[in-house]
C-alpha cells in the first residue's frame, strides 16, 4: 500500500490518501493534489491521475490512460499526455496528445499531437502562457503522425504557446527532462548531444534566445 501524507509546518502528519497502487508522480495547488498512479488499463501500461482535496483527503481518478508527468496550469486546470496508442514493436514509445483539463467543467482541450517517450517530461510558465514538454516529434492536433519500423526514442524539447498556439523545437539535442526556471527565462534540461553519447548532462536554455 502506498501512503499520501501532508506534514503541516508545525510537523503535524495527516494521512490525505492511500492506494494499493505505485504513485509515480505528484503536482498540487494550494486547494488540490494530483498523483499519477498505476492505470487500470494494464495493456498501455500507462496511469490514471487521482484528484485529491488537501483539505479532507476526499479522492477520484480524473483522467486515465495518460503520462505519469503532468502539471497544474493554474487552480483549474491541468496539462498532460493523453496517451492515444502504444508502439507495438517499443513499448517505451507512445502516440500522444498534449492536453489541458479543466476541474471544474470536466472540459479538455487539444493543444498539440506528439509521439512520446515513456520518461518524457512536461512543464508550465507560471503566468499559464506556455507549456515545454519533450517528445519524440510534434506537430499539430490534425497532423497524420505514426509509428515508423525501428524509430528512435529520442526525445526533444518544444514550447507551445497557449496565446499564439505557436509551436516550436528549442534544441537539436536529446532531452528527456524539462523545468522551467520561475521567471519562465531559462529552461533546465538533461540532454545529451549525440545519439551514441553515454554522457547525460545538467544544463539549461535561454529561452530567450534559445542558445
Amino acid at each position: 500500500e502506498t501512503k499520501l501524507y501532508k506534514i503541516n509546518l508545525d510537523g503535524k502528519k495527516n494521512k490525505l490518501y492511500s492506494t494499493s497502487k505505485v504513485i509515480t508522480h505528484i503536482e498540487g495547488t494550494k486547494d488540490y493534489i494530483s498523483v499519477a498512479q498505476a492505470g487500470e488499463d494494464s495493456d498501455m501500461g500507462v496511469a490514471d491521475i487521482v484528484q485529491i482535496s488537501a483539505r479532507d483527503g476526499m479522492s477520484k481518478i480524473i483522467l486515465s490512460n495518460v503520462g505519469d508527468f503532468h502539471k497544474w496550469l493554474d487552480d483549474k486546470n491541468i496539462v498532460y499526455f493523453k496517451i492515444i496508442e502504444k508502439n507495438s514493436a517499443n513499448s517505451d514509445i507512445y502516440l500522444a496528445e498534449i492536453q489541458t483539463f479543466n476541474i471544474v467543467d470536466n472540459s479538455s482541450k487539444t493543444l498539440a499531437k506528439a509521439l512520446v517517450n515513456k520518461i518524457g517530461g512536461i512543464d508550465c510558465y507560471k503566468n499559464g502562457s506556455g507549456v515545454v514538454f519533450t517528445a519524440i516529434n510534434a506537430g499539430s492536433p490534425d497532423i497524420d503522425m505514426n509509428f515508423t519500423e525501428g524509430m528512435s526514442g529520442n526525445s526533444y524539447a518544444y514550447r507551445y504557446d497557449l496565446q499564439t498556439k505557436a509551436l516550436e523545437k528549442l534544441s537539436e539535442d536529446i532531452i528527456n527532462y524539462v523545468n522551467l526556471s520561475p521567471d519562465g527565462t531559462k529552461l533546465l534540461v538533461k540532454n545529451k548531444t549525440g545519439e551514441y553519447d553515454a554522457n547525460i548532462n545538467l544544463s539549461y536554455i535561454d529561452l530567450k534566445d534559445k542558445s
